[in-house]
């Protein structure tokens, strides 16, 4: 059987990684890694903001409709009702 050259491969050679010292390579990470990381930062304020408004609805509605805008006694299984 014949195996052109060309498509064996080596496993020996090892892939190296670009130079981080490269300044060019650096600000291009950098200029890349910024808007990234600002998105991420906006994504979880978002998160947070809605889980935030989510929960005070939901207590609301428990308030309100639940212990019919009185306080809860101790004893009371709001939570074992409401599931």
């Amino acid at each position: 059987m014949y195996i052109k050259k060309s498509l064996i491969i080596d496993l020996d050679k090892t892939i190296k990684p670009m130079k981080a010292s490269n300044p060019i390579n650096t600000e291009l990470c950098q200029d890349i890694k910024q808007p990234i990381e600002e998105s991420k930062q906006r994504v979880t304020a978002q998160v947070n903001y809605a889980l935030v408004l989510t929960y005070w609805h939901i207590k609301r509605m428990i308030k309100t409709d639940v212990l019919q805008n009185e306080r809860a006694e101790y004893g009371k299984a709001v939570i074992k009702q409401l599931s």
